[in-house]
């Protein structure tokens, strides 16, 4: 438990990286390492708010993201999301962003519960892979 207090970077993250590897029999490697080990994080129309806590981590050393926003949530602002991202990135985050104009929340999803009223748009989902495919095949190779 204390290192995962101790973790300065993205401790969510990385408790969740720690948490994932000790169900999978890799319980003895400590939350940073693990989190050295991702090379990248694709965000989708994350809440960025101001209970978010983002701000309150360092990100400089966290690995670089995508945030991928729709122009058209309904669910969580995507205004919030393009000024989280510009604040964080003066604070040495590496951030990158990618709006879909015309996504509403969960564009993406085909999957939903009855009640919902989020539709999922297929071209709008290929349009996301499109950038994700693009940040991802810009990270370094792992390793370096």
């Amino acid at each position: 438990m204390a290192q995962e207090e101790a973790l300065p970077v993205l401790p969510r993250l990385a408790r969740g990286a720690h948490r994932l590897a000790r169900a999978h029999g890799d319980w003895q490697t400590p939350p940073a390492e693990l989190l050295a080990g991702i090379r990248g994080a694709v965000l989708l129309y994350p809440y960025c708010g101001a209970l978010n806590g983002a701000a309150r981590t360092g990100w400089a050393a966290a690995p670089p993201a995508l945030m991928i926003l729709g122009g058209q949530d309904s669910i969580v602002s995507t205004p919030d999301c393009r000024r989280m991202a510009e604040r964080l990135t003066g604070q040495g985050a590496r951030i990158s962003v990618a709006e879909i104009p015309e996504a509403d929340h969960g564009f993406d999803q085909r999957e939903k519960s009855f009640l919902s009223s989020l539709v999922f748009d297929a071209g709008l989902r290929g349009r996301a892979r499109e950038e994700v495919g693009a940040f991802l095949s810009g990270l370094p190779a792992p390793g370096r």
